[in-house]
């Protein structure tokens, strides 16, 4: 029966989330799934260092350096970029380099909020959240 089986559309919303979910050992670089159980390395018994998560509409794991666009966060057909990973001025903590044409604003749970312009950077706080074109975006770790 046709309608019992999985459509193209359907496959393809699979492997895009098996692709967006998975990271590598940083030790050996066998591929982990983010919100996967493992504590250690089947490879290479090393401690598994799960990436910071950006999460929106769609989650997106952080890696130093990357560009994070559009597409990678909100459901949508725009693809331009948003954030590019960065290490700041903050003590050289991790964060993110604003790309957007319009300001984002952090804010943090203890009601301290601060916005920033394109081309500023600002760290990463696991507490924080993004509003950016109107959409709240957070921090997590995955699993």
């Amino acid at each position: 029966d046709g309608s019992q089986r999985t459509t193209m559309k359907q496959w393809g919303e699979i492997l895009e989330r098996l692709y967006r979910d998975s990271f590598i050992c940083e030790n050996c670089g066998e591929e982990y799934f983010l919100f996967g159980r493992e504590k250690n390395c089947a490879i290479c018994a090393a401690e598994i260092q799960r990436p910071i998560v950006l999460v929106g509409e769609r989650g997106v794991p952080l890696f130093n350096g990357m560009t994070v666009f559009s597409d990678d966060l909100w459901i949508t057909t725009n693809h331009y970029p948003v954030f590019k990973v960065v290490v700041t001025e903050y003590d050289g903590r991790f964060g993110l380099e604003n790309l957007c044409v319009g300001d984002v604003s952090l804010n943090l749970k203890n009601g301290v909020s601060r916005k920033f312009l394109r081309g500023e950077s600002f760290p990463i706080f696991l507490d924080g959240e993004i509003a950016v074109e109107n959409k709240k975006i957070k921090f997590n770790f995955g699993g």
